[in-house]
């Protein structure tokens, strides 16, 4: 009885395995419609016009499958979710074919880091550690290296970049942002989707608005004045809309009890009315859109992947419940938007039919985490260390050997091939002998490390303790334990292994290198006095291990500056509750909100330690007289003082006079330049005066007058000690007093 039980058990089992199989790889009835299409190259006034002939030839039913994914039913979603787990670049999801009139589909991919649901493309340093490169024209490099593989791959539409703020270090997604500041956001996201877009991909900028909790992210009903809403958490979506994004996706959260996917005022009210966008808006992924009638009339263009609601379109339409007029709008936008894209021919001269990654996207790759990496300790000058100098490297920690790259889901990227820490460091230091503990007896660790001429100690984090929360259908459990689930993080701290490691190394070997990796900020204060070296590494991309181990071996320089302020243990942040049902934004968060309560953070925005040990001489207004119309310039002499050519950030942040109500120093201004040994070098900051007017409400700006100052230093805390005091008077600015070191030598 028991045998044929057995037996019954594994034909149940084979046959489940079976149809799950046919589920998987059983080939699509049909062919998908084709990801790319030549289309002859058109204007957009020209494009509008054919887009709205076009719509008059439609049916009621051709109109509504333009305002949806291709995704029919629930039984295809799962089915298109297994194929998409087990078979990257399969059955990736179109929307709004037409074949009888020749309308292009939207081919979707996912790329903040590079093309997902494709093997082989080039995984980049995640946009967190590209945003500490503070180098918006090599952000706009991998803008067009992700634009160049798409439409290799043949996307015309990818959804990048993520340019929400970071309000609090624990966000779970803080990696897909470029941190804690408007400004910063703003320059970063406008050259990556510039790049994206000079290649005829279109790119869709996300998540509009307020998305920056993921555990409640599809719940949690977020309040603002307008103001805040205004003047920190829109202004980067501004710039981008006005530089010519083809689409915004929407969030999932409530704004002021709506929907986000659903609030006219976001959609409507802001996006077209006030800042007058043309392109279309299509929502988050599954659950972005719970009806269909209120979509519409918000000005949701297209709900993906599916049509779960907005498949009910037509027999709205007939039972009178919306009107066939509004919905000839949003398919106007939608047709045109795509029309005119697909008429995009590109760069010439660029190989679209490659495969997706190259050397070169792999060099960039390599790049672009070099300029990423901050250097945040370096006792003793510790770092670099030159190859011939080291005849044995202690490493330490699991991650050293971890294909560790970020978050797993949406964003996640599958290159050809990883580089990891170890293997990079085994790499460039080839003639050393190279000791690995993964984890163990600390006692035995420490007599590794005192054997050893140098200790490489990895820590941080993986895609198990941060990112995104793929649990579409409900919460994360808030009893979980805080690591080993994804999501939000509701500890800044290090695991409590690597703590007991960097502890049980303290003091031991004046060559230890603490490399960190990880998404956002990460508390060190219990650790940190004891490692004589300290290197934020973020996520660094499939280059990573090989710019790591450059930059200790002195080959290549870090880069990088903080984009995110790294508090102190005890200091107090915003409020921050993974499960909260409601949350209220502020006006101030980061840099804002610490010097807002007077606390110092352990390490400030914009900070990083470089070989070239630049400083800055002198800091002036360029300017005689200056306009509403004209453009703030601040005149920075900066000078290395290393032995070695490196990197100087300068940066100005102003401070509204009080009756503003604007935080006492906001970052205006940055540029990037490399310095060289004992050159003193003039880099110009500018700040467009339009700039520094405040929300008034109803889409209006206004002016203050009164006395201002702009801060100007190599990281947020440098800059105070800096100030250039001005009064904006109502017809011109004049320059009045100048509390640089040095006055204006003029």
């Amino acid at each position: 009885m028991l045998k044929k039980i057995f037996l019954g058990f594994l034909a149940l089992l084979a046959v489940f395995a079976i149809g799950v199989s046919l589920l998987i790889f059983w080939p699509a009835s049909t062919p998908p419609p084709p990801r790319m299409q030549a289309y002859s190259s058109l204007d957009y006034k020209t494009v509008k016009s054919n887009a709205a002939a076009l719509v008059e030839e439609m049916t009621l039913e051709e109109k509504a499958e333009q305002l949806h994914g291709d995704i029919g039913n629930t039984f295809q979603l799962v089915r298109w979710g297994l194929r998409f787990l087990t078979l990257p670049g399969r059955d990736i999801v179109n929307s709004g074919y037409n074949e009888r009139l020749n309308i292009p589909p939207i081919a979707f991919t996912d790329g903040p880091r590079g093309v997902a649901f494709e093997n082989g493309a080039t995984a980049y340093p995640v946009a967190m550690a590209r945003a500490a490169t503070f180098n918006p024209e090599l952000e706009r490099e991998v803008g067009s290296a992700i634009g160049i593989e798409a439409r290799r791959g043949g996307y015309n539409y990818i959804a990048s970049p993520c340019i929400n703020l970071l309000r609090h270090p624990g966000w779970g997604r803080a990696q897909e942002s470029y941190g804690e500041d408007p400004f910063l956001t703003e320059r970063m996201g406008v050259a990556h989707v510039n790049g994206i877009q000079k290649h005829g991909v279109m790119s869709c900028p996300k998540h509009f608005a307020l998305n920056s909790l993921e555990n409640r992210r599809f719940t949690v009903d977020v309040s603002i004045d307008e103001r805040a809403l205004h003047e920190v958490y829109l202004p980067h979506f501004k710039a981008v809309v006005d530089s010519g994004a083809a689409s915004i996706m929407s969030a999932y959260n409530k704004v002021q009890g709506e929907y986000a996917g659903q609030s006219r005022y976001l959609l409507e009210g802001v996006l077209r009315d006030e800042w007058g966008w043309q392109g279309f808006v299509t929502s988050d992924w599954i659950n972005g859109v719970y009806d269909a009638e209120a979509g519409i009339h918000a000005g949701m263009d297209i709900e993906m992947p599916w049509k779960k609601v907005y498949g009910e379109i037509p027999e709205l339409v007939k039972a009178g419940k919306i009107k066939e007029a509004r919905i000839d709008t949003l398919v106007r936008r939608v047709v045109a938007g795509k029309m005119f894209w697909a008429s995009r021919t590109g760069v010439a001269g660029t190989d679209y039919a490659a495969k997706l990654s190259t050397p070169d996207h792999k060099k960039l790759a390599q790049k672009v985490a070099e300029e990423a990496m901050v250097l945040l300790k370096n006792e003793g000058n510790v770092l670099p260390i030159a190859p011939a100098a080291v005849k044995n490297i202690l490493v330490v920690g699991p991650l050293a050997t971890a294909d560790n790259l970020g978050d797993a889901a949406s964003s996640k990227v599958d290159p050809e091939s990883i580089i990891t820490i170890l293997e990079g460091i085994t790499q460039v230091y080839n003639n050393a002998k190279i000791v690995y503990i993964e984890e163990g007896d600390m006692e035995a660790l420490k007599q590794a490390a005192i054997d050893a001429d140098v200790v490489i100690a990895v820590v941080g984090y993986s895609s198990d303790d941060e990112g995104e929360n793929i649990q579409m259908f409900g919460d994360r459990d808030p009893s979980q334990p805080t690591w080993g689930t994804g999501g939000d993080r509701t500890d800044l701290r290090l695991k409590r292994a690597d703590v007991a490691r960097l502890q049980a190394l303290s003091g031991v070997n004046l060559k230890t290198v603490a490399v960190v990796i990880g998404g956002s900020a990460i508390t060190m204060d219990e650790w940190i006095d004891g490692i004589p070296s300290v290197l934020m590494a973020w996520y660094p991309g499939e280059q990573g291990g090989l710019a790591l181990s450059r930059i200790l071996a002195g080959q290549a320089i870090p880069g990088g500056r903080l984009p995110v302020s790294i508090p102190r243990e005890t200091n107090r942040l915003p409020n921050f509750d993974p499960f909260a049902d409601t949350v209220t934004y502020g006006y101030y968060h980061g840099y804002t909100w610490l010097n807002k309560i007077e606390q110092e953070p352990r390490f400030p925005f914009g900070f990083g330690l470089d070989y070239s040990q630049p400083s800055i001489d002198t800091a002036y207004v360029a300017n005689e007289t200056l306009k509403w119309s004209d453009t703030l310039v601040i005149r920075v002499l900066i000078k290395g003082n290393g032995s070695r050519r490196g990197w100087a950030v300068p940066q100005a942040y102003v401070s509204w006079p009080k009756e503003a109500g604007r935080p006492d120093g906001v970052l205006q201004a940055f540029a990037k330049t490399s310095i060289m040994p004992g050159v003193s070098q003039q880099v110009d900051l500018e700040i467009p005066m339009i700039r520094l007017r405040n929300y008034a409400g109803e889409g209006n700006w206004e002016e203050t007058y009164g006395a201002y100052n702009v801060y100007v230093g190599l990281d947020e805390a440098d800059a105070r000690s800096r100030p250039i005091s001005f009064t904006l008077e109502e017809i011109v600015l004049t320059a009045e007093d100048f509390l640089s070191p040095t006055r204006n030598p003029r």
